[in-house]
């Protein structure tokens, strides 16, 4: 567990785990006898984005080796809806309004506390038991906190309820961080985690492309495709993919020798379309809610490219994901040299525009998030235009229009030059027009939680640790 994202005034340290049931660094959360070390989750954890929920529990798990004593009149309790912080007695910064729950062996009790400009005020208490401090397990503890006229305040040991209990008084806390609170002696701890809640307790629904407030041109998604089975080769053969937008943007294909296949359980168990590289693609016919050359675009899509299926077998090879004619195209790109996979994005006659990203924007054999966000009108916005892999930038565009409208289809699975994707596909969006750095947040952190990739996501990404909800 690293110690980042906090205030920093409690001056715990990691180690290796000394109890032998935690995992890896730990935690070490310590303060001197008869003293309290406390410390509060300054942003979002593995973010640079200020805390600013507050319905939410937190969780950690902890333990003590088994051959050591335990802290006889020890205190370990969470935090929640922590401000106001001043300098304390020690000359560090504490927080003077907060609520604790937690177990406080000096009198053998599990508690619920209020903080008032620095008193600390008993709400609920109930007897503690032996469980909750033994020496040589792993135990959990969680403290929920949600509500505005009723602040609810719930702790959990070893995810058993022990206390329960409501704060309607004028003095209850509405808004605030979470954090820690040891009091005379030391306690290691791993996974401190935040949930988020709605104010009546319920997990908030989660964010979909759907709730985006732009317009989407199109969405397809594996596991929403309309799927027919082909007795060819046994195995299914995808002869349409429905857009989940209201424009309709269905693809197809109707010669079943070209149609890609239908893999049911491809990535986190969520199917995927997978193309061969040589004959197989999907189109769909032209409308006007493809033409994107007044708006610019933005495309992001979920894929595992196997091969680089170009004509010939001499660099540069080049896979397509769509591709609208002299329009757009999108597509992953190997210039042949060491590290030269990359993204590329194509537009006017020919494609003979075009724009590429730096090296290592894509790789083959495993499924990756990589999205492109034009800039049509040739402004420089550093994090905003650009080619994108897991959540980072692999290059700006100084200049990135959508070439001219036209009649042409849109393909998927297929690029200029009949440049042949090789590889399974499991979700493709496209936007009519340019995505701010916020929205194209949320449509990665949507695509990595939905597909397991929020593992790849970079440690400063805003949904690393939860996804995006409504």
């Amino acid at each position: 567990m690293a110690k980042s994202n906090w205030h920093g005034i409690g001056g715990w340290g990691t180690i290796d785990d000394p109890t032998g049931v935690l995992t890896g660094k730990v935690l070490v959360g310590s303060s001197g006898v008869s003293a309290t070390n406390e410390d509060y989750l300054s942003t979002y954890l593995n973010t640079s984005t200020a805390w600013a929920k507050d319905h939410y529990s937190v969780q950690i798990e902890y333990a003590w080796p088994s051959n050591t004593a335990l802290f006889t009149a020890g205190n370990l309790s969470l935090m929640a809806r922590t401000h106001t912080f001043t300098s304390s007695s020690a000359g560090l910064n504490s927080a003077k309004y907060g609520y604790f729950g937690g177990f406080d062996n000096s009198d053998a009790s599990f508690k619920i506390v209020r903080r008032i400009d620095d008193v600390d005020l008993t709400i609920a208490a109930s007897s503690i038991s032996s469980d909750a401090t033994s020496v040589g397990s792993k135990h959990t503890m969680e403290f929920r906190c949600y509500g505005t006229t009723q602040v609810t305040l719930q702790l959990l040991i070893d995810e058993e309820v022990v206390i329960n209990t409501g704060d309607t008084t004028a003095e209850r806390l509405v808004t605030g961080q979470p954090g820690m609170h040891i009091e005379s002696g030391t306690t290691y701890i791993d996974n401190f985690t935040t949930y988020e809640y709605t104010a009546t307790g319920e997990s908030p629904a989660l964010w979909a492309p759907g709730d985006f407030t732009g317009t989407l041109a199109a969405w397809w998604r594996a596991d929403a495709a309309n799927v027919t089975t082909v007795s060819v080769d046994g195995k299914d053969r995808v002869s349409a993919w429905t857009d989940n937008t209201a424009y309709s943007n269905d693809l197809s294909q109707a010669v079943p020798g070209s149609r890609p296949e239908y893999i049911s359980n491809a990535v986190n168990s969520l199917p995927a379309i997978e193309f061969d590289g040589l004959a197989s693609f999907l189109t769909a016919i032209d409308s006007t809610s493809l033409d994107l050359n007044s708006t610019g675009l933005s495309v992001l899509w979920v894929a595992k490219n196997d091969a680089w299926a170009s004509p010939g077998s001499v660099a540069p090879l080049r896979s397509g994901i769509v591709w609208k004619g002299d329009s757009y195209e999108a597509s992953i790109y190997d210039n042949g040299g060491v590290n030269d996979e990359c993204l590329q994005y194509r537009w006017g006659t020919g494609g003979s525009d075009k724009e590429t990203s730096s090296d290592n924007a894509t790789s083959l054999g495993t499924f990756q998030l990589q999205g492109i966000v034009t800039n049509k009108d040739s402004t420089v916005t550093a994090q905003k235009f650009g080619f994108w892999r897991n959540g980072s930038q692999y290059g700006n565009f100084t200049t990135a229009p959508v070439g001219a409208d036209n009649a042409d289809a849109l393909y998927m699975g297929i690029g200029s030059s009949t440049t042949r994707f090789e590889g399974r596909i499991a979700e493709v969006i496209l936007v009519r027009g340019e995505l701010s750095i916020p929205d194209r947040q949320k449509f990665e952190g949507y695509l990595a939680w939905r597909y397991g990739l929020q593992g790849l996501l970079q440690p400063t990404h805003p949904y690393k640790s939860q996804a995006p909800t409504v």
